[in-house]
Parts: structure tokens; sequence; C-alpha cells
């Protein structure tokens, strides 16, 4: 009986282990052919190409994230005609919006892209894209844990804003930090979406500025209602324009606007709050008005907030999830180191080359019966697990491991 106990523990930790080599070779097929798909959009050495893998590898291992989310973000940004030393640089915010909002990392890609090309940050060259991502994570992470609303659902929310009316805002002269900080302080008070509110938000600042006469933008207003919303605020004491013509900007008038609002009788308000949100946008105006100061506020300790992230990062690779995700990805780098070292390598090679010889030999001899093939697969599978065996017990785990 216990000789039948030891057989059935025995195999039980050798299924075990085939299983964990099985899902390894599955993680070193993705990498490979993650890799493979980044050479087709960069013009890399095959040194420079497994440099970059390996650095996806250190970076997925240096923020607990798994090896197949950060490749998916080094294929995103192979993709954008960028260095390989750009893409490490730029890799790194996403990854942590990523790790902190819990979405895959082609959302976490677009959200820091829409937002760098809405706001034009790299256009005057002062800032760099790493630089500039980085920040973009860090507003994010201020704003939405500076709310009550959910972190992860903020920062979708905020990102969806930017994405219904960044443009229009930059075009108005509003800030990221500013766009950020008075979406979520609408969210906090009306529950509604990122989309719902940048929508709002575009309807507001088309019918109060000269953004509204820009070509692009003719469709959301014509002259009569940009007059409208113009008169009824100078009514109350609030000019649109400067003496010379010029835009005064959206956030002045928002700011000159809630200092008399109170002021103000229902009737002035509620002309207003129609000339310049419409009636489908009246509430999220309003709203907008009640907590801009508080916005303002928010949005000027989001324009210093460096570091924040990396700070939650932290965090997450204490808590269970991120030490868990670690051991994950620790397991995803030494099967791809396994499988990448020179033995297990020659024997992949040695069975592609039998099988080349095999598919020949059928086509030449017409086809062999399934038992020869399944006998032949066997035989490879065999030489192979065997080759790793051989591999682990002469010292390959010590070097795979380091």
């Amino acid at each position: 009986i216990a000789d039948i106990a030891n057989y059935v523990s025995y195999f039980q930790v050798t299924m075990k282990a085939i299983q964990q080599a099985k899902q390894g070779f599955n993680d070193f097929l993705n990498y490979d052919s993650d890799l493979t798909n980044i050479s087709y959009t960069m013009d890399l050495s095959k040194n420079q190409l497994q440099n970059l893998g390996s650095s996806a590898i250190d970076m997925a291992k240096d923020l607990s994230m798994s090896l197949d989310n950060t490749m998916d973000i080094y294929k995103i940004y192979a993709n954008m005609n960028t260095t390989a030393s750009e893409i490490q640089q730029t890799a790194r915010p996403t990854a942590i919006l990523s790790n902190l909002s819990g979405v895959d990392a082609s959302t976490a890609a677009d959200q820091v892209q829409g937002i760098l090309q809405q706001f034009h940050m790299l256009d005057d060259g002062a800032t760099t894209a790493a630089d500039a991502s980085m920040h973009i994570v860090d507003v994010l992470d201020k704003v939405s844990g500076s709310v009550g609303i959910d972190y992860a659902k903020g920062i979708k929310i905020i990102s969806d804003a930017v994405q219904a009316s960044g443009q229009v805002a930059y075009d108005a002269g509003m800030s990221y930090e500013q766009l950020a900080a008075i979406t979520a302080k609408v969210s906090e008070r009306t529950r509604e979406d990122g989309s719902s509110i940048g929508n709002a938000l575009k309807t507001i600042i088309t019918r109060t500025t000269k953004v509204g006469k820009m070509p692009q933008y003719a469709d959301e207003v014509d002259n009569a209602t940009l007059s409208n919303a113009s008169a009824s605020l100078h009514a109350v004491g609030v000019d649109v324009y400067n003496p010379d013509g010029s835009d005064r900007g959206i956030i002045t008038v928002m700011s000159e606007l809630k200092s008399k609002w109170d002021d103000l009788t229902d009737a002035q308000q509620a002309k207003i709050a129609f000339d310049v949100a419409a009636t489908r946008q009246t509430s999220k105006f309003k709203s907008m008005l009640d907590a801009f100061t508080d916005s303002m506020t928010l949005a000027e300790e989001a324009t210093t907030a460096n570091g924040n992230a990396e700070a939650n990062q932290e965090k997450y690779m204490e808590s269970t999830a991120g030490k868990l995700q670690a051991i994950k990805t620790q397991m995803q780098d030494f099967w791809v180191n396994f499988y990448n070292s020179g033995t297990v390598n020659g024997v992949l090679e040695f069975v592609h080359g039998l099988t080349e010889g095999f598919t020949s030999l059928e086509k030449t001899l017409g086809p062999i019966p399934a038992l020869l093939t399944a006998v032949f697969a066997a035989m490879t599978v065999k030489n192979a697990t065997m080759a790793g065996l051989k591999f682990l017990s002469g010292g390959g785990l010590a070097t795979v491991v380091g």
C-alpha cells in the first residue's frame, strides 16, 4: 500500500510538473511571437530585439506585472515609429497605470496616448514622452484619489471625458489638469460617466468662447447661439472677450461667473444656464459652477503631483495581489530563459529539422499511417522532455534563475 501511495504521489507531482512545463512553453511561445510582431515594425538586429525583450521581462518583474501585459505595451509603442530606448522609457508609466487602475495594457496605452495627443504635450519639444506620460499618470492618480468616486472608475471617467472634449478644451485654453479636476468633481456630484461630462463641457466651451467660431466646430454651434451666450454673460458683468476682441478663456469666464452666481436671481441663472449649456447640459453646468473653486484647487495640486503614481505602485507591489503576480512573473521569466537556453533550443531545432524531413518524406511516399505519426510525435516530445530534465539536473536551473 505504501508503494502504491508513493507511486500515486510521484505521478501527481510529475503531472503537475508537466502542466507547468506546458504552461511555461505557452508563455515562451507568446513572448517569442510578441518579439516577432515587434520586428515587423522596427528595424532591429537579433541582439537588439532580444535586448528589448529582456528589458520587458525586467520591467514586468520590477512592477509585478504579467509578462503578457508588458509585451502588449511594448507592441503598442513599437507601432508608433519610435526607438527601442523610447519604448523602454514610455512603457513604464503605461504599465503603472494598468496596474493601478486594473485595465488591460491596450486600454492604458490608449488613455495615456489620447491625453498626450489631445493636449499636444510633445509639440514644443520641452519635455520627453516618458516625462509627459508619467505626469499624465500622476495627475490621473492624484485627481481620482481625491474625489468620492471609486479609484479605477475615476480614472476611466477622466480618460473618457478627455476623449470627448480634450481638443476643444485645449483650444479654449484649458489645461489637462483643469479638465481632469472639473470632470472628477462634476462626476462626484452627478455620478455621470466621463463621456457624458466631456460632451457637456464641449457644449459649454463652444457656446461661450471663440472656439465655437473655428471651422472644425461649425456643426456644434451657430452665430446666434454664440451671441446669446455672450449677451447673457455680459448682462451680469462677465465678458467673454477682451476689448481687442481676443478670447478671455473659458477658465477666466467661469471663474468670474462663479464669483457672481449666488447673487443672481433665479431668472438670470436660468437664462445663463440655457444660453451657455442648452437644455440637456444645464444640470452639469450648474454642478460645474458649484464645484468650480474646489476643481481649480485640485487642478493646482495635480499640476505638481510628481511621484504619486510611483508611490501607489509600491503599495500595489506590497499587496497580496502584487506579491502573487510577482511570483507568476518570476515563473514566466524562468520558462522564457529555460526555453531560450542553448540546450533546449538545440533540441527544438533538432525536432524542427526532423519534422521537416518527415513532412518531405510524407510528400514523397504519400500518406503515412496515423500510428506511425503518433509514434514519431511521442518520440520527439520525449526527446525534448528528457533534454529539458537533463538541462535542469545538470545545473541549468541555477543558470536560469541566476
